[in-house]
């Protein structure tokens, strides 16, 4: 079940679709969201909306981005929970060099 899945699992559950744009650059479809990535959100109240990946929630499998917020019932306003499926890649994260990697020549 999916609701049993273990964390390693569930990584391959918050996936996103990848803008025209980028797909022949990355040479797929859909990715996993990373924090770090730029994206769109393609459904719901904040459609249009376009900004970068905060925080990648794996347990209830959603996703947070800079600048989508709710409003709770005292005015204060918190992170919105968003389903990566809802989502569109259109810039990802620079890559950061892995430690003790070669540089490509």
């Amino acid at each position: 079940m999916l609701t049993d899945a273990p964390l390693h699992k569930r990584q391959d559950m918050v996936g996103a679709h990848v803008s025209k744009e980028l797909r022949p650059i990355v040479g797929r479809r859909s990715l996993r969201i990373k924090s770090g990535h730029v994206g769109k959100i393609m459904r719901g109240e904040h459609k249009g909306k376009e900004g970068k990946i905060t925080r990648v929630a794996l347990k209830p499998r959603k996703v947070y981005m800079e600048g989508v917020m709710a409003k709770k019932a005292d005015g204060k306003e918190v992170p919105l929970a968003i389903s990566p499926s809802n989502i569109m890649i259109t810039r990802l994260e620079s890559e950061k060099p892995k430690k003790g990697a070669q540089p490509k020549v």
